[in-house]
C-alpha cells in the first residue's frame, strides 16, 4: 500500500522543473504592469446598488421592545411595502412644510 507522502514524492519526481531566466521573468512582469495599467484606464467601475430594506431596523427594534417576539420573513415582506408608504407620507409632508414654512 501506498502512503500519501510516497505518492506525493512520486508526483513531485514526476513534474519536470523548469527555471526561466530573471530577465524573462521581468519581461512578464512588466507585460502585466502595463496591461493593468491599460485596462484600469478604459474600465469604469460601478458599484451595485442595493435595495432600500428595512429588515435589519425591525429585527433590531423587536429585539430591543420585545425579547420574546420573533418575526418571520413573510410578515417581514408584508411590513416593507408599509414602511416604505409612511415615509412617501412624511416626504411629502415635509415638503409641504418646507414650502409653506
Amino acid at each position: 500500500m501506498i502512503t500519501v507522502t510516497e505518492k506525493l514524492a512520486e508526483d513531485n519526481e514526476k513534474k519536470p522543473v523548469t527555471k526561466k531566466a530573471p530577465a524573462e521573468k521581468m519581461l512578464k512582469a512588466k507585460k502585466r504592469l502595463l496591461s493593468k495599467d491599460a485596462t484600469s484606464g478604459e474600465k469604469k467601475t460601478t458599484a451595485k446598488k442595493g435595495s432600500e430594506t428595512y429588515e435589519n431596523y425591525i429585527f433590531k427594534f423587536l429585539k430591543h421592545a420585545h425579547l420574546d417576539i420573533r418575526i418571520s420573513s413573510k410578515y417581514i415582506d408584508i411590513m416593507k411595502p408599509f414602511i416604505n408608504d409612511i415615509f412617501d407620507i412624511f416626504k411629502f409632508l415635509m415638503f409641504r412644510f418646507l414650502r409653506f414654512g
